[in-house]
């Protein structure tokens, strides 16, 4: 572990110290966060410019994955949407049902340039997530709980006089759980229990294309 400097510690002392007399004792975990020494570095954004702008997100997937799951677009577009509000600043988002409402009522729309959908659904931008695979059992098994999504990421702007301007892609966000070869026996809520908590953890995975985030750094065992 790395050691502390002790200016460190104190500036962090004197931080906790002036919030509690203010009464916000509740920031004591983000002061923590902010002063712990866990060996991790700051990653910036991939695109930095959806705050203050209004999203739509599209989720392209194959019918088996449509049919398999109640309101699978809606659900997965509806948890990135939070995702992204609760991390960026004043972004709204197009509601989910009626960007599949959209999708349903115009089976020709994938055939619209990008930035024009982005107009049409009355957004800036367009964030167009294809699902390449997606499970909640591990393969070959009927009762074990394993999930996995794995996906592309495009974001398309709505600029008036160009179309289909890409300005980011992602391709193969993957995340599953529980992680590792060993799936679980039980889950709770079953499996959409489960698929919330895979949804969620895609989102997470997405969205931190957009906002700055901390990640672990890898350490050499001789240090």
């Amino acid at each position: 572990m790395r050691p502390v400097k002790l200016t460190t510690v104190a500036l962090g002392l004197v931080l906790v110290a002036a919030v509690c007399i203010q009464g916000g004792c509740n920031w004591l975990a983000y002061i923590g966060y902010l002063f712990s020494p866990d060996d991790s570095r700051t990653v910036a954004p991939a695109f930095s410019k959806l705050d203050d702008n209004t999203v739509a997100i599209i989720i392209v997937a194959p019918d088996r994955f449509v049919k398999s799951y109640d309101y699978f677009r809606e659900q997965l577009g509806m948890v990135i949407s939070e995702e992204l509000k609760q991390h960026l600043d004043d972004v709204e988002t197009v509601e989910a049902f009626a960007v599949v409402k959209y999708q349903k009522s115009h089976p020709n729309w994938a055939a619209v340039p990008q930035s024009e959908l982005a107009r049409i659904l009355g957004a800036d931008y367009l964030l167009v997530v294809t699902v390449r695979d997606y499970r909640l059992r591990p393969k070959g098994s009927a009762s074990l709980y394993h999930g996995y999504i794995s996906a592309d990421a495009e974001l398309f702007e709505a600029t008036r006089d160009k179309t289909n301007v890409r300005v980011l892609w992602c391709p193969e966000i993957s995340v599953d759980y529980p992680k590792g070869e060993y799936p679980l026996t039980q889950f709770k809520r079953g499996l959409e229990g489960l698929r919330f908590k895979i949804d969620s953890l895609f989102a997470e995975a997405l969205v931190k294309k957009f906002r700055y985030h901390k990640v672990k750094e890898e350490r050499d065992e001789n240090d």
